[in-house]
């Protein structure tokens, strides 16, 4: 069943590492015009169903709590069977607050991703993000009966050191979260950090993401996807279908979309998204691409090997890149276990190169 994603263009202020579209400081007249262009958008596909919801940013959490419902009424529309199996939103703790929870809840969400990315109020300052109380929050969203909240914990920080990465785990495990991403520090050009000159550490990002593996697995999260640890059965659903190629649909500026290899990209551009709309027009598409079967064979191939689980070996994908398969199983840079095709563990952060001969 295909995804649903809505990209939500606003937030407070941007954080130094960050590279998606997003228009800080924006008010609720800017609001009111982009939910009045995204249910225009969302007129264009009615027949659309999805059994997963992600609505992410930007921070939704930025949204009033009225805006928030408006912007939930026009989603449900879209679930299949009138409910979606999964329905998450992205929030920053220091722009949450008990009206907003109860809204997301009352609204139809299931599942809440809040970034942490660190306990650490000095490395929160290296990256230029709004502090905000994650425990206060935590609670928060628990109080409004959220049974399913991922927390983003990120590693390879400038100067960030071992004893401050455990400390936010051990603050992250302390809440109890379902779910926890560790993803590493990507700065790019463009972005305050690019501008000033500051860069990732490569180094200290892999050791940071093993000593999370370690402690995450002692503590019961199983690590599903390089990045992404979970409790049994809490696996995001919705991110599993991008990992396995699945359709899905992106409404507001900067959203992307993929329709059986067909792939597109909103014009991150809020002005332009509304104006479209206005007149009765879809929004402008950039990177509009058709993907040819190579192509969406090696996709799948590089984005289903990122798994735990890996691929079926008897999975049809493999036959365009039999060659390549036997060389890597051959180098022992892929395995055969249990009937299918995974990345061996101590290369699990190092298999950049491995996956890069599917694309």
């Amino acid at each position: 069943m295909p995804g649903l994603y809505i990209h939500v263009p606003f937030c407070r202020s941007k954080c130094g590492y960050c590279d998606f579209y997003s228009v800080p400081g924006a008010g609720e007249e800017s609001m009111d015009r982009w939910l009045d262009a995204l249910e225009a958008e969302a007129s264009f596909y009615r027949g659309f169903r999805a059994d997963t919801l992600f609505i992410g940013g930007g921070t939704p959490s930025v949204l009033p709590p009225d805006r928030l419902a408006r912007l939930l009424s026009l989603t449900r529309s879209f679930a299949a069977g009138g409910t979606f199996a999964e329905a998450t939103m992205e929030v920053n703790p220091g722009s949450l607050d008990r009206d907003k929870a109860d809204a997301m809840a009352e609204g139809g969400l299931n599942r809440v991703s809040m970034g942490m990315q660190s306990d650490s109020p000095r490395v929160l300052g290296v990256l230029r993000r709004e502090p905000g109380d994650v425990k206060a929050a935590f609670r928060t969203l628990r109080e409004a009966g959220f049974g399913n909240i991922s927390l983003d914990l990120m590693t390879g920080i400038p100067s960030q050191t071992g004893g401050e990465l455990r400390s936010s785990l051990g603050a992250a495990l302390e809440l109890g979260p379902e779910h926890i991403s560790v993803y590493p520090l990507e700065i790019h050009g463009g972005t305050p950090l690019g501008e000033a000159g500051l860069a990732e550490e490569p180094d200290g990002a892999e050791e940071g993401w093993r000593l999370a593996s370690a402690e995450l697995g002692k503590a019961g999260y199983a690590r599903y996807e390089i990045s992404n640890f979970a409790r049994p059965g809490r696996e995001c659903l919705h991110n599993l279908n991008y990992w396995k190629g699945g359709d899905y649909l992106g409404l507001g500026p900067a959203a992307a979309s993929h329709f059986s290899g067909l792939r597109y990209t909103t014009v991150p551009d809020l002005g332009s998204y509304c104006s479209a709309l206005e007149a009765g027009n879809q929004p402008p598409r950039s990177a509009l691409e058709l993907l040819s079967p190579r192509q969406r064979a090696g996709e799948r191939i590089m984005l289903g090997l990122r798994l735990a689980e890996g691929i079926e070996a008897s999975d049809p994908i493999f036959i365009e890149f039999r060659e390549e398969l036997e060389e890597l199983l051959s180098a022992g840079r892929l395995e055969a276990r249990g009937g299918r095709i995974a990345l061996p563990e101590n290369d699990l952060y190092v298999c950049n190169s491995a996956l890069a001969r599917f694309v």
